[in-house]
């Protein structure tokens, strides 16, 4: 395929994707104030007024607005209907987004597997499916993660190898250089996948990984999940400033 000079590896390899593919959505459901914007313009209350009202309350949970205590002024009380109406559409969809980087690959067009429509921007499409209902139907889903960061290295590659006489070979680049791993343990990561997060950078000083397998643990770590738990994480690095422990195996044939 031809691609203009202007576009990255990122958005070619996209490009070849996409008319293969469609984007994963991602369900936006009402919350608190959402819902209070919304239902008092279909009730005719002034724009101005259904702001005023949904201003003040929590993005998330709260107890339930048909039960909500009596406000000091009787101007900024919600009204009885829109309290209602508000309440029922809490948790239920609003409009769907696109999911970054996730997309479901059919063997066959995908219009003929899962409901499709046109996204916003040109020439895309979009299930009208989130993660979850896909995982739920068992189709294939892939996040195309990174691509930033490999047209950034492809840069520096061409880079290099125009301005300087020794030609770089990423495939021959060490996975054991003691100044990158110092660096990656001094927390100065910004810019590298994975590892630039915040929870990424106040945790990699801890563990202070040596090799590709430390990082693999560092990344698993900060992934959401049970391993995610301050309890776990602080075990980990504990163990890492104790050092490897003796192997313990027990015999066949025990005395």
């Amino acid at each position: 395929m031809v691609t203009p000079a202007s576009m990255s590896d990122r958005d070619a390899a996209r490009e070849v994707l996409f008319r293969l593919t469609a984007l994963v959505a991602n369900v936006i459901t009402y919350r608190t104030r959402s819902a209070i914007r919304d239902v008092p313009r279909a009730l005719a209350y002034s724009v101005g007024q259904a702001d005023a009202w949904s201003r003040d309350r929590p993005r998330h949970g709260g107890t339930p607005l048909t039960d909500q205590p009596a406000a000091t002024d009787p101007a900024e009380a919600l009204p009885q209907d829109v309290a209602v109406y508000a309440e029922q559409l809490r948790g239920h969809p609003c409009h769907l987004g696109i999911h970054s980087g996730g997309i479901v690959i059919c063997d066959k067009p995908v219009i003929d597997v899962v409901p499709v429509e046109w996204a916003t921007m040109a020439d895309r499409s979009v299930l009208q499916w989130d993660k979850d209902d896909c995982a739920s139907a068992g189709l294939v889903k892939f996040d195309l993660l990174g691509l930033g960061m490999l047209t950034a290295l492809h840069y520096v590659r061409d880079f290099a190898n125009t301005h300087y006489d020794t030609p770089l070979d990423l495939a021959q680049l060490p996975a054991d250089d003691r100044d990158v791993f110092r660096m990656i343990s001094d927390a100065d990561t910004i810019g590298l996948f994975q590892i630039e997060s915040r929870a990424q950078m106040s945790l990699l000083p801890r563990l202070r990984p040596e090799n590709f397998y430390d990082l693999v643990c560092s990344v698993a770590l900060s992934t959401p999940g049970s391993c995610r738990a301050a309890a776990c994480i602080r075990s980990c690095v504990a163990a890492t400033a104790r050092g490897p422990s003796p192997t313990r195996t027990s015999s066949p044939n025990p005395p």
